[in-house]
């Protein structure tokens, strides 16, 4: 459900307080008691009640920039010549890093390199 919406329609609410619960509840699919819990948050926290909490953080298992940039570079420059998954093995075995297959092949793919097993078939 949008934020937008929901913020609409419970800030009515909260304006008009004739307004009818039950039809706010049928507006976004919700039930008449969580529609109370959305007012209370609303009236206590505003519209923030109704951004998520992860809202604008990276998830913890991003791989850092500079991860990335070691990744391309390496394979730019010593494993041209491997294929995306047999690279991978050994990034984990010379170079300690340890990630994917699929998290490289996306990470190359990003600047526009493709396997050398692509190029083949």
């Amino acid at each position: 459900m949008d934020e937008q919406k929901k913020y609409e329609v419970i800030k009515g609410l909260s304006d008009h307080p004739g307004s009818s619960k039950e039809r706010a509840a049928l507006t976004l699919g919700y039930t008449v008691r969580h529609i109370n819990r959305m007012l209370a948050g609303y009236q206590k926290s505003g519209k923030e009640y109704f951004s998520h909490g992860n809202k604008g953080r990276k998830p913890a298992n991003t791989i850092k920039d500079e991860t990335r940039s070691v990744i391309v570079d390496l394979y730019r420059s010593k494993y041209y010549d491997a294929n995306f998954t047999h690279y991978t093995e050994l990034l984990e075995k010379h170079e300690c890093i340890s990630v994917s297959p699929s998290s490289v092949s996306k990470i190359l793919e990003e600047e526009y390199i493709l396997s050398p097993k692509v190029t083949r078939a």
